[in-house]
């Protein structure tokens, strides 16, 4: 839990939040029908508990109300951090909001996933069915179905009508037995359908080894059924299953021979319960709900001096990603990219920018618009050149890194969005000292993107980390390197730099993850900060399992 000073807040919440210990918190904060008499009376720190939990499920469990993400998704991570039934209830009710969101879908049931040992049969059914309809709707890409799958198994599949079929269907397409973490989900599958032996669904998977890139994924995940047909050519077994489920007689099993569910969750950390109401830890002052966040850009704008080329690449195989991330906290995302080779204030001009304002086929900064079309954007990055120093055919021998050329290109040269609620972000890629004499000029500059309302940062390697410190101080964002230590890793393929100082399940995992982390920890309010690192360490792999699951749904259609 977030700790904040105890006298932190207005005098009358504070008032309250500090009586809690000896007062019982107000009947209208409960959830459930707080008059309803007990069974036998509550001690009096069993009182404490049980209204501590209300006042923390009404608090946090306000944004699940919103229409944008990233408010619910902050209840959720604050949700997820109290095993309490009121809390819990508060989860369950995220899976019947109006807005069929399934990425909200999804963490709200790997949040219960960490306390599923709490939950009542009629939780656990609620648990299940939620997180059976986000996958048929869209949620649980690629691998993160497996612990679904997995859990699915106790309920019998009568229950769920045809969406178990749906969803098998999305498994058997976007997870391939070549990779050893879409092979798990194959797996989850093949359990599944071992346990509940359900006809209908067989039906449905054998009918899909027609298709010859699924007849493996097929073949693989009915092999768990009694006396399968002899193994050979999945691509020649259609025939063969075909006439085993007419022979069969395959009947589902009775509820009575399905196993609970006893895994443990991976992604959530299993909360913990409130045991002593004194503790302070559990008194905080908290408010998200008026946090919005509605269209989302973010600008690249990337020193395409001499040097750059391998870090150019970089960024645009990772821009997907990026957005990716972005995408699940704002609906509404674009990217764009500015390449600067030289200064563009005429008082800030070197010989070298002169000549390249001079030549036609030179250019200072230069600027690929905002676009939703991240696809489009990535290829073009990777296509612009940014050969080795060439002061004849290039004009790219530039004495440091341009960055305020490329911060004025970034604010002058796009189209940003002018809803009230739009976050405008520009990161500026580099790895050399500044443009001698603009020093002053760039801290200025940087510090009025600040006060016009754009979220600054940067990615710096080389003399840029101690260079550039001072301009992103007064931009207000954050400057961050490549390597550990400040140390410069250089790319290799497959690798897109670890984040220095980040470890763990709950922290990013890439510098890129940890761009976006940066980036919308500024969209939140301080003392919601510890929320985002572990959020966006999910969403992250989440983007990634995204990322995953359309490769193979591209190669299935062109199969």
């Amino acid at each position: 839990m977030a700790r904040l000073p105890e006298t932190s807040g207005s005098p009358t919440r504070r008032a309250l939040i500090l009586a809690l210990p000896v007062l019982a918190v107000p009947r209208y904060w409960a959830m459930g029908d707080a008059s309803a008499p007990a069974t036998a009376p509550l001690s009096k720190n069993e009182q404490k508990i049980k209204d501590l939990g209300a006042y923390y499920a009404k608090l946090y469990g306000e944004p699940l109300n919103s229409t944008e993400r990233l408010p619910r998704e902050i209840a959720i991570i604050s949700l997820s951090r109290i095993d309490h039934p009121e809390t819990t209830r508060k989860l369950l009710e995220a899976f019947k909001v109006r807005d069929r969101d399934p990425v909200i879908w999804y963490l709200a049931w790997e949040a219960l996933h960490a306390r599923h040992n709490s939950l009542s049969a009629e939780e656990r059914r609620g648990w299940l069915t939620g997180g059976l309809q986000a996958a048929v709707a869209g949620g649980f890409p690629g691998v993160t179905v497996t612990p679904l799958l997995n859990a699915l198994a106790e309920l019998h599949p009568t229950a769920f009508e045809d969406l178990p079929h749906k969803a098998a269907f999305r498994v058997i397409q976007e997870n391939g037995l070549d990779d050893p973490q879409e092979k798990k989900a194959l797996v989850a599958l093949r359990h599944l359908v071992k346990i509940w032996k359900e006809p209908s669904l067989v039906r449905v998977l054998i009918a899909q080894m027609n298709r010859p890139v699924l007849a493996e994924r097929v073949d693989f995940v009915l092999r768990g059924l009694p006396n399968p047909p002899p193994e050979g050519d999945p691509r020649k077994l259609a025939a063969p299953w075909g006439a085993w489920f007419a022979s069969a007689g395959l009947k589902a099993a009775d509820q009575s021979a399905l196993p609970k569910y006893a895994g443990e969750a991976t992604v959530f950390p299993k909360p913990p319960k409130i045991t002593d109401p004194d503790d302070k830890r559990w008194y905080a002052e908290l408010e998200i709900g008026k946090l919005t966040v509605s269209d989302f850009d973010l600008v690249w704008a990337i020193d395409s001096t001499g040097s750059m080329n391998d870090e150019n690449q970089m960024i645009a195989a990772q821009t997907g990603h990026v957005i990716r991330i972005c995408s699940l906290v704002s609906r509404r995302t674009r990217c764009g990219t500015v390449y600067a080779r030289h200064e563009i204030e005429k008082g800030h001009l070197q010989k070298c920018c002169e000549a390249a304002a001079a030549n036609p086929n030179f250019y200072q900064v230069k600027a690929y618009p905002l676009t939703a079309d991240i696809k489009e954007l990535s290829q073009t990055m990777a296509a612009e050149r940014i050969p080795k120093p060439d002061p004849q055919g290039e004009g790219n021998v530039h004495p440091g890194t341009p960055v305020l050329g490329a911060l004025q290109g970034a604010v002058q040269k796009m189209k940003w969005s002018k809803d009230k609620n739009a976050r405008r972000v520009i990161v500026m890629v580099g790895d050399s000292k500044l443009t001698p004499g603009t020093e002053k000029a760039t801290e200025l500059f940087a510090a009025e993107c600040k006060k016009q309302g754009y979220f600054v940062h940067a990615l710096a390697e080389g003399q840029a980390i101690t260079e550039w410190a001072e301009v992103f101080k007064a931009a207000g964002g954050k400057l961050m390197s490549f390597g550990r230590g400040g140390a410069v890793a250089r790319p290799r393929p497959g690798n897109p730099r670890v984040a220095p100082g980040t470890a763990g399940e709950s922290s990013p995992r890439t510098v890129f993850d940890q761009i976006a982390a940066k980036i919308i920890r500024g969209l939140v309010t301080p003392a919601y900060h510890d929320r985002v690192d572990p959020l966006i360490a999910y969403l992250a792999d989440y983007a990634r399992a995204m990322a995953a699951a359309e490769k193979r749904i591209a190669e299935l259609a062109k199969s």
